[in-house]
């Protein structure tokens, strides 16, 4: 015959909680074991990660400009009054003849064959460029070029810049001009011994040997 317990009513909700709480417990034992485990991989000592390789954000390159953006501007010119254009020719036509053919233009030193191997220290034309340039030969052989104003030529009688039409610019006569070179780094020859004159003798104790003045005073 079975022995009945009569539980007061103040312990059946205790006894009930700890019901739910060993049964909650056996669930997650039961779930944690029905879980499959992995399987881990054999160790092995000689095998090591791959590197890591980090790719920056793709650049993207800039789309090169359209050539109808950049279209070069006209160029600009400037208009000149009349006034100003009459101006201008009036200083062109101040120099008489025709330039490129009566006197040369150059604007930069042309090159020549001119050279100051064969001659003195001194300035010359150049005839090859029509006398509108001239040299200095320096005393070491070399050269220094230099141009003349348009409309002038240059003068080596004279070593000046004249007007084309005051100045020959032939062969002869830049041979017989370039004689003036001749009297530049002259060294003058030493005078002759008798047109020195002597000068005062010394004594054996270093004193000048003079003969005293003499001196008159009136009668009074």
């Amino acid at each position: 015959m079975g022995v009945l317990v009569v539980l007061p009513v103040t312990a059946q909700p205790q006894v009930t909680a700890r019901i739910m709480r060993v049964f909650i417990l056996l669930c997650v034992v039961v779930a944690s074991l029905a879980w499959p485990n992995p399987q881990k991989e054999p160790y092995d000592p000689l095998y090591r990660e791959p590197p890591q390789y980090y790719q920056d954000d793709p650049r993207y390159p800039v789309p090169a400009p359209k050539p109808e953006q950049y279209r070069p501007q006209p160029p600009k010119y400037q208009k000149y009054s009349a006034e100003e254009e009459d101006e201008d020719y009036d200083h062109v036509n101040t120099i008489p003849g025709e330039p490129g053919r009566d006197y040369p233009v150059f604007s930069i030193v042309p090159s020549t064959s001119f050279s100051c191997s064969d001659k003195l220290p001194g300035f010359y034309a150049d005839g090859e460029a029509n006398c509108q340039v001239w040299h200095y030969c320096k005393t070491d052989g070399l050269k220094e070029s230099f141009l003349c104003p348009n409309g002038t030529i240059y003068n080596q009688e004279n070593r000046v810049c004249e007007w084309w039409f005051n100045v020959s610019c032939d062969l002869d006569s830049l041979t017989v001009q370039a004689r003036v070179n001749e009297d530049l780094y002259i060294v003058p020859s030493p005078r002759p011994e008798d047109e020195y004159t002597a000068g005062p003798s010394y004594s054996s104790e270093g004193r000048h040997q003079f003969q005293q003045p003499t001196q008159t005073y009136p009668d009074y």
